[in-house]
């Protein structure tokens, strides 16, 4: 019986609105982006940020968008819009927006090679 009962609320606690917190694109989305950390200075300028999160938040937003099971070609123009959009920012700075990219395309649900960059993407993910 008690087994019952705790599985009755842990269906609960986890439908919903709750469901959709727990999405990783979603996650993702959420997270806190160009903060100072012991391996990255922040955003170059204060100016630079709200911009550098309008390019990395919006590419996830739209990913989001998307019908799944995500196309991965839709997926991957997308995100190369947004790497573009950070080409003239300073090098730390469009790094830290490929990292953020690049674990889009894996909270998409993709293990595959992205092809975004010229570099494995493992390389990319081990920088931060």
């Amino acid at each position: 019986m008690r087994a019952i009962l705790l599985g009755a609320v842990l269906a609960v606690a986890f439908s919903g609105p709750a469901e959709a917190q727990r999405d990783p694109l979603s996650l993702l989305l959420a997270e806190p982006k160009f903060e100072r950390t012991l391996l990255y200075a922040g955003a170059d300028t204060p100016e630079d940020k709200p911009r550098l999160l309008a390019i990395v938040n919006g590419a996830i937003a739209d990913v989001r968008g998307l019908p799944i099971p995500r196309d991965p070609e839709l997926v991957r123009s997308r995100l190369a819009r947004g790497i573009a959009e950070l080409d003239t920012f300073a090098t730390e700075d469009r790094d830290r927006g490929d990292w953020y990219l690049l674990r889009a395309w894996r909270a998409s649900g993709f293990r595959v090679e992205s092809g975004l960059f010229e570099v494995p993407d493992q390389r990319i993910l081990s920088l931060h």
